[in-house]
């Protein structure tokens, strides 16, 4: 694990961990291959399809599925909290200074309804209140929100997947997972950094209220068909919303 000051915040701590591997962050996160790579190739035909043209990338990092995005035509923007990662972004894909802006995903600094649609990959697993997070995005976004992000309930025994399930349905899941982590309520690696436990599956609800059309697709390989269910048999999906242009 990288060392960091216990005396800084779990935010200020995962700021620090990408500024310290900034430089190796596309091959330490699959930039170009793995679940967020699907999810961006999935992305890129729904755009087209729909006719999504400006977008906004939230947790963009070094900019990979950005770049892509411009590569294709989009109009598209990032935001992202690390320097270092936008400087990346910068030198190594060529992506014009404009279209990178600093910037944290519950707080967007855009006016409402100003992107068709708006993407993540990735990255609501690492803020500790995801729900903030959905709100803005659903603020910001007119008639497309896409998320490519963990689940919980898709890693793990069979057995460990239904009672991870059980404490979420029952509302107890973060009083269990608040014991599991030693009251900490996260975890810390040396690959990932701080993480926190999410699923798409968390978001969906309030997704729902403000999508007329919602589905998910699986990402991860699904080492355990349960149920004939992606719920417990993704470790990654995609959450996929839509509505009409208001």
């Amino acid at each position: 694990m990288l060392k960091t000051s216990g005396n800084l915040s779990p935010e200020a701590r995962q700021r620090l961990y990408y500024s310290k591997t900034a430089k190796f962050y596309d091959q330490m996160h699959n930039a170009n291959t793995g679940e967020h790579a699907l999810a961006l190739r999935h992305f890129l035909a729904y755009a087209n399809e729909f006719g999504f043209h400006k977008v906004l990338d939230v947790g963009c990092g070094t900019g990979v599925a950005l770049a892509k995005m411009l590569k294709a035509g989009l109009d598209a923007r990032g935001i992202e909290p690390v320097r270092e990662l936008i400087d990346v972004g910068l030198k190594k894909h060529k992506i014009p200074k404009s279209r990178l802006k600093i910037g944290k995903a519950e707080t967007i600094n855009f006016s409402s309804n100003s992107f068709d649609a708006v993407t993540e990959f990735g990255i609501l697993h690492h803020v500790a209140k995801p729900h903030i997070a959905i709100e803005e995005m659903i603020r910001v976004a007119r008639r497309g929100l896409f998320l490519s992000d963990e689940n919980r309930f898709g890693r793990g025994s069979s057995a460990w997947r239904i009672i991870k399930y059980i404490w979420w349905a029952t509302g107890i899941f973060p009083l269990g997972y608040f014991i599991m982590t030693k009251g900490r309520g996260y975890h810390e690696t040396v690959g990932d950094g701080i993480s926190y436990s999410y699923s798409v599956y968390d978001s969906l609800r309030a997704i729902s209220r403000w999508a007329e059309r919602v589905f998910l697709v699986p990402l991860g390989k699904s080492d355990k068909i349960f149920f004939g269910h992606p719920l417990f048999s993704s470790s990654h999906a995609m959450l996929c919303a839509f509505r009409t242009n208001r």
